[in-house]
């Protein structure tokens, strides 16, 4: 549990103290999310990679039947990304 610090001393910023967050990283930078906000946290899986999709796009994951992007925080974020989607190679054939 993280303890805040109130910025203006009002009543409501004391009530944020027992707030609990789901915390992780994007390459070296912790961040934490009110668990309020988190609808589901998933274990990593493969991942479907999309040819000429935008850097941001790391692949496509089966959610309960349902296909869902999966979006390189680290890359939307200008931070510096990991490489698990090996370069999609195009056989010759032009697909632009």
């Amino acid at each position: 549990m993280t303890t805040l610090t109130p910025n203006s001393g009002k009543e409501q910023d004391w009530q944020k103290a027992d707030a609990q967050y789901s915390t992780f990283f994007v390459g070296d930078l912790f961040f934490g999310i009110d668990v309020l906000s988190v609808q589901e946290v998933l274990r990593f899986q493969e991942m479907t990679c999309v040819p000429l999709a935008p850097e941001v796009i790391e692949g496509l994951i089966n959610l309960r039947g349902q296909i869902v992007t999966a979006i390189d925080m680290a890359e939307a974020g200008s931070a510096p990304a990991l490489d698990r989607c090996p370069p999609h190679e195009h056989g010759g054939a032009n697909r632009g």
